[in-house]
């Protein structure tokens, strides 16, 4: 398995009953196996709008997410560092990873111990040569897990791709591609790809994602809005019929089955100073 040289920032895992560090351990290839169609699970990915949003809120909308979409992992993007215990113990009997970059939007992964075991955890500022993180934007959040009910391991990779920056968002998802050339992923999150419904085509960094079809696009169904954003207060969403946030696969987890679909529910957008301005986004695997 190749790697390039990577700096490892400060990951802190969190157990929804109690605070612990843990190192990560020698990784190994995600197993080829087709995971059993009685054995399927679901990610809720969310981007809960640090600083536009009531951590509260927040924590009880997550709580109704999970329930609704039976989700066993979360990836959160823009958590502010003083809302992990929040979010944390809003979901009893889950673990947590905590990334370090990002200062106040920062990303975080939470699963059910029960279903899942942590095996390996990275947040890289370089992948294969290319830069993902500079110092001053997010780094993928990557955790190596273990489905205990299968013994299927795989990545979840937690994704918040730079927005005002289009050379470092594109560097993001050339490292990411070529990082999964030889992994079994799921990369998940706040893209910025700007994927517009009319032309069915996204910005520069979509295509360097789907290049070479290393990674496939679980495109959502329907294709739903899944960000509102007004800076002009005109009342009209500024990236109409299109979308941020979803989902890739990768290695033998294409054979998965994964599904994906934008979480819509009542009175979500446009949003207040409570709510996020992002919608969820939720991938099941059969």
């Amino acid at each position: 398995m190749r790697f390039s040289a990577i700096l490892f920032l400060i990951i802190t895992i969190v157990g929804c009953d109690a605070q612990r560090q843990s190192q990560p351990t020698p990784s190994k290839p995600a197993t080829d196996g087709v995971e059993e169609l009685s054995q399927g699970f679901s990610i809720l990915s969310w981007n809960t709008e640090s600083g536009g949003s009531d951590p509260a809120t927040i924590a009880k909308q997550l709580v109704s997410h999970v329930q609704t979409t039976d989700a066993s992992i979360v990836v959160l993007q823009e958590v502010d560092p003083k809302a992990f215990n929040l979010y944390c113990e809003s979901l009893k009997g889950w673990d947590s990873i905590i990334g370090a970059s990002g200062r106040d939007d920062r990303l975080m992964i939470l699963f059910d111990r029960k279903r899942f075991l942590l095996i390996e955890h990275r947040e890289p500022n370089e992948l294969f040569g290319f830069v993902v993180n500079p110092g001053n934007h997010r780094s993928p959040l990557m955790s190596l897990l273990t489905n205990k009910k299968t013994g299927s391991r795989f990545w979840v990779i937690n994704v918040h791709q730079a927005r005002d920056n289009e050379e470092i968002r594109n560097q993001q998802a050339q490292g990411l591609r070529e990082w999964c050339r030889e992994q079994g992923a799921i990369l998940i999150g706040d893209w910025n790809y700007d994927y517009d419904f009319s032309t069915a085509k996204g910005n520069a960094s979509f295509t360097e994602l789907v290049r070479d079809n290393v990674l496939s696009w679980v495109k959502p169904d329907p294709m739903i809005d899944s960000n509102w954003a007004d800076r002009n207060k005109d009342g009209v969403d500024d990236y109409a019929d299109s979308i941020f946030d979803g989902a890739f696969v990768t290695g033998s987890v294409k054979n998965w089955g994964a599904t994906c679909s934008v979480l819509v529910t009542d009175g979500d957008f446009p949003d207040d100073e409570r709510t996020s301005d992002h919608r969820p986004v939720v991938v099941r695997v059969r």
